[in-house]
């Protein structure tokens, strides 16, 4: 046809090659493969043209022992490369590289998507927040799922609230949910002394309860001032005391026991009827 160009046989081409005039006609390069005579492709760099891999090159084209597949790799099979096999696309980050989404840019999971961490307990698999936060997890079933700071005591961590801009944006519910248990947790102070707080949610109320490292209380508190209504309280033991019953352990005994205080505000237990 005019204006095409066939070559034959291995030819050096040492100027540049134009595709289209840039005003009235377009060009293309079109692979046509001729079936059991060979693969088509364009490739660069070291690469591997039986197994279509590159050890830091590419190779584009399609693969005659293969179906005839279009196939395409980059990069390097050592480290970072992208592949197609014609089938399915590959990714692959090697240690020390790094994928990086400009600012702005997204990664969407669509549904069905997922992250998956390959478990390592020696190197776990990390999502991170810069220099601050962890979140990954380890092979063990008792590690499961952490979120984890880089250097104790760094920061804190929230749900809800924007510490950076002081403002709430607030979940409608959050839920956590187990079979067994909600154990929370924070460490000790200077003084040796852990804190549990119950906020209000504008805040203006709250309940916390100190202990110390030895598990003794330190303060339990309502702010304003409130009472704690419960059905039923058991001291020193840990039987059912029934519905609307105080239970204390030290005021067993035969005969009828009773409570009183003494000057320093001790309640204790005594025999009889004071």
């Amino acid at each position: 046809m005019a204006n095409e160009i066939t070559v034959r046989g291995p030819r050096s081409w040492v100027n540049d090659i134009l595709l289209g005039d840039g005003i009235n006609k377009s060009g293309t390069i079109t692979m046509s493969l001729a079936p059991t005579k060979g693969d088509c492709y364009l490739k660069g760099g070291a690469v591997d043209v039986d197994a279509w891999t590159c050890e830091g090159g590419f190779i584009l084209g399609v693969d005659d022992s293969d179906s005839d597949l279009a196939k395409f790799f980059v990069g390097n099979t050592a480290s970072s490369f992208m592949s197609w096999d014609g089938a399915a696309m590959t990714y692959q980050i090697g240690s020390g590289d790094a994928l990086t989404v400009k600012g702005g840019g997204n990664i969407v999971l669509e549904d069905g998507g997922d992250i998956i961490f390959a478990l390592s307990d020696a190197n776990p698999a990390l999502i991170k927040w810069g220099a601050v936060h962890n979140l990954g997890a380890a092979s063990t079933t008792a590690r499961g799922l952490c979120l984890w700071p880089t250097v104790a005591d760094q920061d804190s961590f929230r749900i809800g609230y924007d510490p950076v801009n002081n403002i709430y944006s607030r979940f409608s519910a959050v839920g956590i949910y187990t079979t067994t248990l909600i154990n929370l947790k924070s460490s000790y102070d200077a003084s040796d002394f852990s804190e549990i707080s119950l906020f209000s949610g504008d805040g203006t109320s709250y309940i916390y309860f100190q202990v110390n490292k030895n598990g003794v209380a330190k303060t339990a508190r309502i702010y304003p001032e409130g009472y704690l209504s419960v059905d039923a309280i058991h001291v020193g033991g840990a039987a059912d005391p029934g519905a609307n019953n105080l239970v204390v352990d030290s005021l067993a005994g035969g005969g009828d026991r009773y409570l009183y205080t003494v000057n320093n505000g001790l309640v204790t237990a005594g025999a009889g009827y004071p």
